[in-house]
C-alpha cells in the first residue's frame, strides 16, 4: 500500500517528503525522487540520550564495584 502511494505520490511530481525507510540511506531516498528527507526523529533523538546515559552509569557503577 505505501509502495503504491509512493508512487502515484512521485509519479505525479509532487514535492514529497519523508522520514527514512529502514534499510535506505537519504541518498537513496532522494534517488527514488523524494524532495526532502528527515534522517531523524524527537523519539530517536530521546532514545539515543537515553543508551548514552545508561552506558555512563554502568561505566560509574562498574568503576565503584571495583573499587569495593
Amino acid at each position: 500500500m505505501i509502495a503504491r502511494a509512493e508512487g502515484r505520490i512521485l509519479g505525479g511530481g509532487i514535492p514529497t517528503g519523508t522520514v527514512l525507510h529502514p534499510g535506505y540511506s537519504a541518498p537513496d531516498m532522494f534517488a527514488r525522487g523524494y524532495s526532502c528527507v528527515n534522517a531523524g526523529s524527537d523519539v530517536n533523538r530521546l532514545r539515543d540520550s537515553s543508551l548514552a546515559d545508561v552506558r555512563a552509569f554502568r561505566q560509574i557503577h562498574r568503576a565503584q564495584e571495583s573499587v569495593a
